[in-house]
């Protein structure tokens, strides 16, 4: 079931990217999650992703879908160590 919420979050922000890049050719339609971080945070002077967006919107759907992952990965980081993906 959490899964399934963080991937509406996630479609949600595919959306609202989709909206914003409408008419503008050089932007992916197939974006990534990191193409979308691109295209909202951009870069500083060398290269990295800024922290933080402009876009208020955007702001408030990351946070959503980091707050999700965080959760997601609570929920299955006992099940790696139990079924031996990572040794403790």
């Amino acid at each position: 079931m959490l899964w399934m919420y963080f991937m509406s979050i996630y479609a949600k922000n595919w959306k609202y990217y989709h909206t914003k890049i409408k008419g503008n050719k050089s932007s992916p339609v197939d974006a990534s999650f990191y193409d979308i971080r691109e295209f909202f945070q951009g870069r500083n002077d060398k290269g990295q992703l800024k922290n933080k967006s402009s876009d208020e919107i955007y702001n408030g759907l990351i946070a959503a879908l980091r707050g999700t992952l965080n959760t997601l990965a609570q929920k299955i980081a006992p099940k790696i160590y139990k079924y031996g993906f990572l040794k403790k």
